[in-house]
């Protein structure tokens, strides 16, 4: 009959609203945040290193050091534009550096020349990360 019709192509319709505004929340959940790099800094002292890293805004970091071979990785969660590996001078801790990806954002490594403990300070709602290397 006409009214199961109207009600048939009524509930379609109500459907297919129902899943537009389930894919747009699920779509809104996982948004990635942006952020934009300003410096990676490595300031080497006599018996310690910090590695200094600056973003145009707060931002998430993990860090975490890893044996054979000895290397501090931080992971910076998020989508990042205008990152690169800082460059570090010769020196008697630290090795190199060099910057990957992984599912969830870049990931900085530095390789150690010996085993060493780190120390990660961030502020709420800071800009800045400091990881202090000894």
């Amino acid at each position: 009959s006409h009214s199961y019709l109207v009600c048939r192509l009524l509930l379609e319709k109500k459907k297919k609203i129902l899943q537009k505004h389930f894919y747009f929340s699920l779509s809104s959940a996982t948004h990635i945040a942006a952020h934009t790099l300003r410096d990676i800094s490595v300031e080497i002292f006599e018996q310690q290193v910090i590695v200094r890293i600056e973003a145009e805004g707060p931002f998430p970091v993990k860090t975490f050091l890893l044996p054979n071979p000895n290397r501090l990785v931080v992971d910076l969660p998020g989508d990042w534009t205008n990152i690169k590996a800082p460059s570090v001078p010769q020196n008697r801790l630290i090795r190199s550096a060099r910057l990957g990806s992984q599912s969830s954002g870049p990931r900085l490594v530095l390789d150690l020349r010996a085993p060493l403990t780190s120390r990660t300070v961030q502020r709420p709602d800071s800009n800045t990360v400091e990881i202090t290397l000894e």
